[in-house]
């Protein structure tokens, strides 16, 4: 009769873990990510109230034994599981017997509030012996393990199970959406920008002069794009040299200055330059990744502002670390791309999709070939790089 409760409480307390689980999901790192949560699970048991008791936690360790699930989920499961047992007499364990509980391996009860009644368990040793029936079991156990007890909590701790995966759900949404935010317009250039010293100009890539014009044969198609940015610098505060960490007034720096170029439909727009020139964070820019700096500039796709919308609808940028999951085939990493980017197409349409992507990218010969990494065996080192596209 107690298994749904049961089952109730142990589903609360799994979704309070779930929701923990979808946060750190969002890690950039999966291997982070992973164990961040089992740092959670862990901390979660110590703080519980099995070992020590809520009260006998310092602050501000204490707001750990309120704020992770383990502890609600634990009381009220075992309440769950032995609060009517043998109660109705029917069940039960029939060793115990009653005595004094003056006597030597006579257990009181006490803690239920009746110090005169006790019990001993004939021919068991004592540390086998907890009671004949579920409330008195409980509360014999929870003489020594404080979080349980016969009190029936159970609508306080699901109330608690649900606000900790409440909150937990709601960090959840609010991180995925700081990081679907995560694109920075480039900010209009100013009028006028201040002369550059003679160092920083032989380091920064100033590149104005590469503008080509629009491809007539794909416009005259119906099917030409352009996308196009110009003046586009990235400027970072840094403090003064010799100025110390304590130095309150910095000085801009320009990563990039002037940058104009543009493509069409069927080029390849180059960007070639000595090491730190800037290369990488151009490519970031203009895929309005935010960065420690303000950009500034004009960058647009058929005339119209290149903003996040636009991004997302008609772009996408592929990093140089490949970004495939290791079990997963190349077939599967597509898969996942289309539901994520075009979540409108129906499963037919899903399928005619990736399959014109696998064969873009010359992935069909080992579609169904996981992708591995430095421990499992997969796809080769182009084929990864060619299906790398996909996904990003």
């Amino acid at each position: 009769e107690s298994l749904p409760t049961v089952w109730l409480v142990f589903g609360t307390f799994l979704v309070a873990f779930e929701m923990a689980a979808q946060l750190f999901s969002l890690d950039g790192k999966v291997l982070f990510g992973l164990l961040n949560f089992q740092n959670i699970w862990f901390t979660s048991f110590i703080f519980s109230g099995i070992f020590v008791t809520r009260e006998d936690v310092i602050w501000p360790l204490r707001v750990f034994t309120y704020i992770l699930p383990f502890g609600w989920g634990t009381r009220s499961f075992f309440w769950a599981l032995f609060h009517d047992w043998g109660v109705d007499g029917s069940d039960g364990f029939s060793g115990t017997a009653p005595c004094d509980p003056g006597l030597p391996g006579c257990f009181s009860d006490a803690v239920r509030g009746s110090p005169d009644t006790g019990f001993f368990c004939p021919g068991l040793p004592a540390v086998e012996c907890w009671g004949d029936v579920g409330p008195r079991i409980l509360d014999s156990i929870g003489s020594v393990y404080r979080i349980l007890t016969s009190e029936n909590t159970l609508a306080a701790d699901l109330g608690y199970l649900v606000a900790i995966a409440a909150a937990f759900k709601a960090l959840y949404l609010l991180r995925l959406a700081s990081l679907l935010r995560l694109r920075a317009v480039p900010r209009r250039p100013p009028a006028a920008l201040p002369p550059l010293d003679g160092p920083q100009r032989q380091t920064l890539l100033t590149v104005n002069d590469v503008v080509a014009p629009p491809s007539p044969l794909l416009a005259a198609a119906g099917r030409g794009l352009r996308f196009a940015f110009s003046d586009c610098s990235f400027a970072i505060q840094v403090r003064p040299a010799g100025g110390g960490i304590c130095a309150r007034k910095s000085e801009t720096r320009y990563l990039l200055r002037d940058v104009s170029a543009s493509v069409s439909s069927g080029e390849v727009l180059a960007v070639m330059g000595p090491s730190g020139a800037g290369k990488t964070t151009l490519l970031r820019m203009l895929a309005l990744e935010k960065g420690p700096g303000t950009p500034y500039g004009n960058v647009t796709l058929n005339g119209h502002a290149f903003t996040r919308t636009v991004y997302t609808a008609h772009a996408a940028s592929v990093e140089q670390e490949d970004s495939l999951w290791a079990f997963l085939t190349a077939r599967e990493q597509l898969e996942y791309a289309v539901r994520l980017s075009r979540p409108a197409l129906r499963s037919a349409e899903r399928a005619a999709a990736v399959d014109e992507l696998l064969g873009a990218l010359g992935l069909e010969s080992c579609q169904h070939t996981r992708a591995g990494n430095a421990l499992v065996r997969g796809l080769s080192g182009g084929q990864r790089r060619g299906g790398s596209p996909g996904p990003g």
